[in-house]
């Protein structure tokens, strides 16, 4: 079962961390969601216990609040201190890949590079999520369940999934794949009601009456030969539903060795909703400076190993390029 686990420094952002740690749960179950990891039993190194924790983690949240730095009146910042808890739990899912989203708390900005030592730095370039205490405290929660729901969105389905359907209201994922699988069906049917046939309609030939034969005092004029039938058209060839695409994906089908990039090769669907995101994410990334622009890379590289995991399921590419679309529209 997929898990969030959730690391923040008590005396930066206690309170606001219990709201969102209590919203989470609601949504995505109660065994999915964890926060103190940093509550060291008596006896036990606290490195090696928060490494186990993060063993079974798929992502964590990182709540940065105005004191997460740790910055004291006339003391070292507790970030630089190598065996702060805080700093060890960024820095080992930093080393293992781990997906990091920070979430931003009364109104602070994400720390700049040089405010982080060196084994943090990465987490600068971390995309961000904003989550205000005040009363956009719901729009901003769901927006933090939006992007966690793009990391999960292949484990639902196959999978268990996060929590059982008894437990957990419908995700905002199923809700975009019922509307792709919809919309797939709609252009299927449009193709069949708008490719007419184009045969023309039999002509019946009349025949002629017997026409007398001439005579002539010298020569009889033969009949003339009856005009041949003209030749029966051909019904055109049933075509499938894909070839009225005429576009293929911007990666190279010949080379490619995925089973989801293979189904997307044979899936004009898929085709279009690839190059669309293609379009997209060039016109995203144009517009972000270099630093930015890792960010937005890194990211990228995430959702490409969430489209790998649904190997020859359509539905599940669908789904996955619908909900990349939309947090690729959305990106600040």
């Amino acid at each position: 079962m997929a898990r969030i686990a959730i690391s923040y420094r008590r005396s930066d952002s206690q309170d606001i961390t219990g709201r969102i740690f209590d919203r989470l749960v609601m949504h995505y179950g109660k065994s999915t969601v964890f926060r103190d990891i940093d509550s060291i039993r008596p006896g036990i190194d606290f490195r090696t216990q928060i490494a186990d924790a993060l063993k079974a983690t798929d992502v964590l949240l990182v709540i940065v609040g105005p004191h997460w730095l740790g910055r004291g009146e006339g003391a070292a910042s507790r970030m630089d201190n190598e065996a702060d808890p805080v700093r060890i739990e960024v820095e080992t899912a930093l080393k293992r890949d781990i997906p990091i989203i920070p979430v931003l708390v009364h109104e602070v900005k994400m720390p700049e590079v040089g405010e982080l030592p060196g084994s943090l730095r990465d987490f600068a370039f971390r995309h961000a999520v904003t989550v205000d205490g005040g009363r956009d405290f719901d729009h901003h929660i769901e927006g933090l369940i939006r992007s966690l729901d793009q990391f999960f969105g292949t484990m639902i389905g196959d999978r268990e999934g996060l929590v059982s359907a008894e437990t957990r209201k419908p995700s905002l994922l199923k809700k975009y794949g019922l509307a792709g699988g919809l919309a797939a069906i709609v252009i299927v049917l449009a193709a069949i009601l708008f490719r007419t046939d184009t045969k023309q309609p039999a002509v019946a030939v009349q025949p002629q009456p017997n026409q007398p034969q001439l005579i002539q005092p010298v020569a009889v004029m033969p009949q003339a030969a009856p005009a041949p039938s003209p030749p029966a058209t051909l019904a055109p060839p049933v075509q499938s539903p894909d070839s009225q695409y005429r576009i293929t994906p911007k990666f190279d089908c010949a080379s490619s060795s995925g089973e989801d990039e293979q189904t997307i090769c044979q899936n004009g669907e898929l085709t279009v909703l690839d190059r669309e995101l293609n379009a997209v994410y060039t016109a995203v990334r144009g517009r972000l400076d270099k630093d930015k622009q890792k960010a937005l890379a890194a990211d990228e590289n995430v959702w490409l190993g969430q489209r790998a995991a649904c190997k020859t399921d359509v539905a599940c590419i669908r789904t996955a390029y619908q909900k990349r679309l939309k947090v690729l529209q959305a990106w600040p």
